[in-house]
């Protein structure tokens, strides 16, 4: 029974939600030179919203959805008790 689940997607990052209602997602690894690196998105951010839905609205499948159509995605991070707002052009990434 682990609870992490794990997802890939366009911008170069892999989430992971680590609670038991899978409505906490961390980023645990941004792959290099990606559009989430370029954005500076980093390990250990914590998604807060997604095209402005807030998290516990969300679940692993809507994070999978949005992060996997081509086009505008906005983002609500958490890092160090600080706010980011980050606005990604998603493209295929191969």
């Amino acid at each position: 029974n682990n609870p992490d689940m794990e997802e890939s997607d366009m911008i170069g990052i892999f989430v992971i939600a680590n609670d038991k209602e899978f409505h906490h997602f961390v980023v645990k690894s941004v792959v290099p030179q990606s559009l989430a690196a370029k954005k500076d998105i980093g390990v250990g951010d914590v998604i807060e919203s997604e095209n402005d839905i807030s998290v516990p609205k969300l679940t692993m499948n809507d994070i999978y959805r949005f992060s996997r159509q081509p086009k505008m995605l906005r983002l609500t991070l958490l890092r160090n008790n600080k706010k980011l707002k980050r606005k990604l052009k998603l493209k295929p990434l191969i």
